[in-house]
C-alpha cells in the first residue's frame, strides 16, 4: 500500500565500431596481410621486417593479419576467417577460396586497438604457384562500415629447395 517513486537511469556503453582490414589497392594487395616464410627464419609480428616473403610450397608458412577498431566503440565476439583460393580459381566468375586455413574468436577489440596475429599454410605443390589468401571478418555487431572487412593478398609460392652450404666430396674405398 505504500507508494514507491523508482527512478532507473541506464547510460548504454557505446557499441558502434568500425573493426577493418585494410583493402589494398589494387585490391589483392592488402598491407594488413603479409606472408613469413622459414627461409630466413620467423620474424617477430611487431617489426614484421620483411613483409615481402612469398609462401614455400610443402613448408609451414605464416599468414601475418592486421586488423583494427578505430572506434567509436568497443567491437564484441566476432571472428575473423582466413582462407586461400589454391590454385587461383573462380566459380561463377567469382574468386573461390576453397582452402579453410583458420578462424580466429575475439571477445572484445577496443576502440583505438590494432591486432596483429598469424596462421599457419602449408601450401600445396600443385603445379600453379598463384594463390590468394582472403581475410574475411563477418557479421560485427554495430560496424558502421561493412565495406572494409574483406581483403585479399595474391602470393606467388616458390618451390622448397635444400643444399648443404658445403661442396660435395667423392671418397673411393674399398676392402
Amino acid at each position: 500500500g505504500n507508494d514507491y517513486n523508482v527512478i532507473i537511469s541506464y547510460d548504454p556503453p557505446e557499441t558502434d565500431n568500425d573493426v577493418r582490414i585494410t583493402v589494398g589497392n589494387p585490391v589483392w594487395s592488402s598491407p594488413d596481410i603479409w606472408v613469413d616464410n622459414q627461409a630466413d627464419g620467423y620474424d617477430n609480428p611487431a617489426t614484421a621486417s620483411d613483409k615481402g616473403n612469398q609462401p614455400i610450397t610443402g613448408e609451414d608458412n605464416r599468414i601475418y593479419v592486421r586488423i583494427n577498431n578505430p572506434g567509436p566503440g568497443d567491437a564484441f565476439d566476432f571472428d575473423v576467417f582466413v582462407r586461400v583460393s589454391e590454385p587461383y580459381h573462380t566459380v561463377g566468375g567469382n574468386p573461390d577460396f576453397n582452402v579453410f586455413v583458420e578462424k580466429r574468436h575475439f571477445d572484445v577489440l577496443a576502440a583505438g586497438d590494432t591486432e596483429t596475429f598469424y596462421v599457419v599454410w602449408r601450401p600445396d605443390d600443385d603445379g600453379d604457384p598463384h594463390s590468394c589468401i582472403q581475410v574475411d571478418i563477418p557479421n560485427v555487431f554495430n560496424d558502421i562500415n561493412s565495406n572494409n572487412n574483406r581483403a585479399q593478398q595474391n602470393t606467388q609460392e616458390i618451390a622448397s629447395t635444400t643444399a648443404s652450404p658445403y661442396t660435395a666430396v667423392d671418397y673411393h674405398f674399398g676392402f
